[in-house]
């Protein structure tokens, strides 16, 4: 969502999670860690337990936003300090909780706008330099500091 801040006016980008959220989905999980193990019976070749289980063990963390802030500030500062022009969204630590998270706010749009030759040159933009940077940015985030970010997107 989009909000202003109280304090100063600053336009800021809020993420909330729904109440029940979080035991829905590990309602989910449940089920497909059942489903798993009968699947795993009827059908070994096809056995996905593993899979099943490594989501259980890994949604509360997923599902609770300050993991999700610690990692935002983790792939900042790491791409900052490789000198990478990728923007990434400063935090509002102060405001964040397991279930609310609230940033800066960037204007930002589809990558696939990139593709669009109109697009570009209408907005001075170097497809090709950004691409670049992009890349750059998953091989820092992946290959030098470990990191792996699943949900890649503007906004």
């Amino acid at each position: 969502h989009r909000a202003r801040l109280r304090s100063t006016g600053k336009v800021v980008a809020v993420k909330v999670q729904h109440d029940g959220v979080d035991r829905i989905f590990l309602e989910d999980i449940a089920t497909l860690t059942t489903v798993a193990e009968q699947v795993a019976y009827w059908a070994p070749d096809l056995d996905f337990r593993k899979f099943a289980e490594e989501w259980r063990d890994s949604l509360p963390r997923e599902l609770d936003f300050c993991h999700e802030m610690t990692a935002l500030e983790r792939a900042g500062n790491k791409l900052r300090e490789a000198g990478n022009s990728c923007i990434v969204p400063r935090v509002h630590k102060d405001l964040c909780g397991t279930h609310v998270f609230v940033m800066e706010f960037i204007q930002g749009g589809p990558i696939l706008d990139l593709g669009k030759a109109e697009f570009c040159e209408s907005n001075g933009v170097d497809k090709h330099r950004v691409l670049t940077e992009l890349l750059h940015a998953f091989g820092i985030m992946a290959f030098k500091d470990g990191m792996f970010h699943a949900d890649p997107h503007a906004g």
